[in-house]
């Protein structure tokens, strides 16, 4: 099961999206935020695997908010969630890893989610993840 956050400025949109993520069964709402600041502010303390992000918000865009939330965790997986088809090249640029137009469909969802979980499995049952540390000047763990 994933753990999503979804950043929309329109609370009805928050809520409609809500309710069709919850019936795929595949997720678990960690968070929702209508301000892009909010998101990133809470976002160090609240641990996702996918941010559902809106493009077009007063103030901070979705794809400045989703480069931001990258820089925090770079393995957070951003899925733009937007009624403008034009910003598509943007957004996959800005690594997102889905690209949703509203009204979104249950089927649409899903079927990014189905293909989000065969990609994690890939991963979980490829190579052993290497960790290299380091313990000269500073002490840090990487993981590749």
């Amino acid at each position: 099961m994933f753990r999503v956050m979804i950043v929309d400025d329109e609370p009805m949109a928050i809520k409609r999206f809500e309710s069709l993520l919850n019936k795929t069964g595949k997720v678990s709402l960690a968070a929702a935020y209508t301000d892009p600041e909010d998101a990133l502010r809470h976002c160090r303390h609240v641990h996702v695997d996918i941010a559902f992000v809106d493009i077009e918000m007063p103030g901070m865009n979705g794809l400045l908010l989703a480069e931001k939330l990258q820089e925090i965790d770079p393995m957070l997986e951003i899925i733009m969630v937007t009624a403008h088809d034009q910003y598509a090249l943007e957004a996959f640029r800005a690594h997102a890893v889905g690209y949703l137009l509203k009204p979104v469909s249950l089927e649409e969802v899903d079927r990014l989610l189905d293909r989000m979980e065969k990609h994690r499995g890939r991963q979980e049952s490829g190579a052993e993840r290497q960790l290299q540390i380091q313990v000269f000047k500073q002490f840090q763990c990487f993981t590749d």
